[in-house]
């Protein structure tokens, strides 16, 4: 399912899932189908509610920011998720609760998430024009990795990198620049775990890795800009460089 650019699609999808899995089915194991995990991560189930809350929360923001008219209307299928995701029992049947995703709340929510993606395309709100131009300039990245003459196992370390930062940055608002470093992190991780496999094929990866390294420098740059810090020395990734000098 393709990842949706504002906080009503991002629950939709979420509830999309949901709708497919049986009634007879647990709550705890509605969740781990839904944030793609096991029954027994319940670290992983509760921060996927709580993420989710906050997306509806978000949500609730810009419907009333965007919405046309009165935001009401448009308010009603987020009011009426968040209830019930607030107030369930992870351990009673979701047939408990499924009928709160009934078509004409799908519909409505539908709706916002058309109103959003309109609002976000033209000003994503909170988000600079710089990080619109990061995920085009990483979507271009992506079809060169595609494209490339790599193994297909180093192609996968590379969009399974690139995509996950991509991922991040049409999630700002919900987590922020935090979010974007830690992802920053472990993709600088990768790259140097997986350093022997990426010297074996330097040649053709190497323009890759340099435009990746150079996407995730200027990210860092903005980062400490938007929360105005001092830059001491050289964003971290620059120095990713050199392990294959």
């Amino acid at each position: 399912m393709a990842s949706s650019n504002n906080p009503a699609g991002i629950l939709l999808e979420h509830m999309t899932i949901a709708l497919s899995i049986p009634p007879d089915q647990i709550m705890l194991g509605v969740w781990a189908r839904v944030f793609n995990c096991d029954t027994g991560s319940s670290g992983e189930i509760l921060s996927g509610i709580s993420t989710l809350l906050a997306v509806i929360q978000e949500a609730e923001r810009a419907t009333i920011e965007f919405a046309p008219g009165n935001p009401e209307k448009f308010l009603a299928p987020l009011t009426k998720i968040k209830a019930f995701v607030t107030s369930h029992n992870l351990g009673a049947q979701w047939s408990t609760y499924k009928r709160n995703l009934d078509p004409a709340t799908m519909t409505a929510l539908e709706f916002s998430d058309h109103i959003l993606s309109i609002a976000y395309s033209e000003d994503h709100p909170g988000t600079t024009k710089d990080i619109r131009a990061f995920i085009l300039a990483l979507d271009e990245l992506l079809q060169e990795c595609l494209d490339s003459e790599m193994s297909p196992e180093l192609k996968q370390l590379f969009v399974r990198n690139l995509e996950a930062l991509r991922q991040a940055l049409i999630q700002y608002r919900v987590g922020g620049e935090e979010a974007i470093r830690d992802i920053l992190d472990q993709i600088t991780g990768s790259i140097v775990r997986h350093q022997d496999e990426i010297k074996s094929e330097f040649s053709k990866a190497e323009e890759l890795l340099v435009k990746s390294v150079g996407i995730m420098g200027k990210l860092e740059e903005l980062i400490t800009k938007t929360q105005n810090l001092v830059a001491l020395a050289a964003p971290t990734t620059t120095y990713l460089l050199n392990f294959f000098k």
